[in-house]
């Protein structure tokens, strides 16, 4: 059975992964934040299809206010402004994948070419504004992609209904490569009221993480070495003496 770690924004499911923790969403929190209730003997649950006795999953979740979560990603730069430059980055990419497909399709692809079509009109005309504010709608209304093909969906909005429909498996569409941009914007239209919850309880059931394990910790490290390995470092030096030093204790770190 599949386990997943989840990213709720008011209780709306905003992120997943399957079967492991996102280090980029654990940057939003501190160990401190970690609430945890292992099950005492005697704790039962049961399946809500077939009704039958299964294990009670740990409670495993770290928990910060939508305030406190906006603050930390203002601090790391991920502010409103950004988020929009990097929005209309993102649907020039995808306006030109887009075309491209079109573009190189063959016959038989034709029963796909409308929908192509259509969203590539969509991409074209689609505002930052108007994008947030099929968001807000979703989040708010709490609708998720099933409802897409059900009659509770044959009143939305031509964008809610895209946005719902384009990624299934991963929940409401968003454009954006980092996680962190994806929970700003939705921050920006749920308000600084609900709570940011990160459920890790089914990873410490199947035992791939222990609950006093420190993730927040591990995350920080993944990130700074891949900003070590992704960006240029300056090293100041008193004189070049220490200058060649440094530079051969790096070429033997590189060459190892």
């Amino acid at each position: 059975m599949a386990s997943y770690a989840s990213l709720y924004l008011g209780g709306y499911p905003l992120i997943s992964s399957k079967h492991f923790v996102d280090p980029i969403v654990l940057m939003l929190f501190t160990e401190r934040d970690k609430q945890i209730r292992m099950p005492e003997e005697g704790d039962v649950d049961y399946d809500p299809l077939g009704g039958a006795k299964v294990n009670v999953t740990p409670e495993v979740v770290y928990v910060a206010s939508v305030a406190i979560v906006k603050d930390r990603l203002e601090f790391m730069g991920y502010t409103l402004t950004k988020i929009r430059e990097e929005f209309r980055h993102r649907i020039e990419e995808q306006l030109a994948q887009q075309i491209s497909i079109l573009d190189h399709s063959s016959v038989t692809h034709a029963k796909r070419r409308p929908k192509l079509e259509a969203e590539i009109e969509l991409l074209k005309t689609l505002a930052f504004d108007n994008w947030l504010e099929a968001l807000g709608f979703i989040i708010r209304g709490n609708h998720h992609p099933r409802d897409s093909d059900s009659s509770r969906g044959d009143n939305f909005p031509p964008l809610v209904r895209f946005l719902l429909s384009e990624s299934r498996e991963e929940g409401v569409w968003m454009p954006f490569y980092d996680s962190r941009s994806s929970v700003r914007a939705a921050i920006e239209v749920t308000g600084i009221k609900p709570e940011v919850v990160y459920d890790v309880g089914e990873l410490v059931a199947d035992e791939t993480y222990d609950p006093e394990d420190d993730l927040c910790g591990w995350a920080r490290r993944e990130a700074a070495e891949e900003f070590m390995l992704n960006h240029k470092v300056i090293v100041l030096t008193e004189g070049k003496v220490d200058k060649r030093c440094i530079e051969g204790a790096l070429q033997l770190l590189i060459l190892t």
